[in-house]
């Protein structure tokens, strides 16, 4: 149960984390980039950066990218689910089977009583 509350929390942490942080990260390394560039400057005043690539990547890709990754997320899970349930079905067969040896062997080598 501890362990199950430290893996939600070591899932969940990161992607707040980077919701809450992404505007300040985003502009912080802009700026860095626009001062620390071996590039050169914008000659255009950043018009195509605020023209075409940030409506580019906030309308199409990010949706893209988030629907990839829950596809990916939903069919790990599915994945994972399903062996679960595989290794449970397991068990179960394991556990009745030595029970019905413990029967058998006591039946044949035990008194009547250690026989049920």
């Amino acid at each position: 149960d501890r362990q199950d509350y430290a893996f939600i929390v070591t899932a969940l942490v990161p992607c707040f984390l980077a919701f809450w942080s992404w505007e300040d990260l985003s502009r912080s390394l802009a700026q860095y980039l626009t001062d620390n560039s071996a590039m050169g400057k914008a000659v255009d005043g950043n018009k195509f950066a605020s023209d075409l690539l940030r409506p580019t990547i906030t309308g199409v890709v990010v949706p893209v990218i988030s629907i990839a990754l829950a596809t990916l997320v939903s069919t790990t899970v599915n994945v994972l689910r399903a062996r679960q349930v595989d290794i449970r079905a397991l068990i179960n067969k394991e556990a009745c089977d030595l029970r019905l040896l413990r029967r058998a062997i006591f039946g044949m080598f035990g008194t009547r009583q250690h026989a049920g």
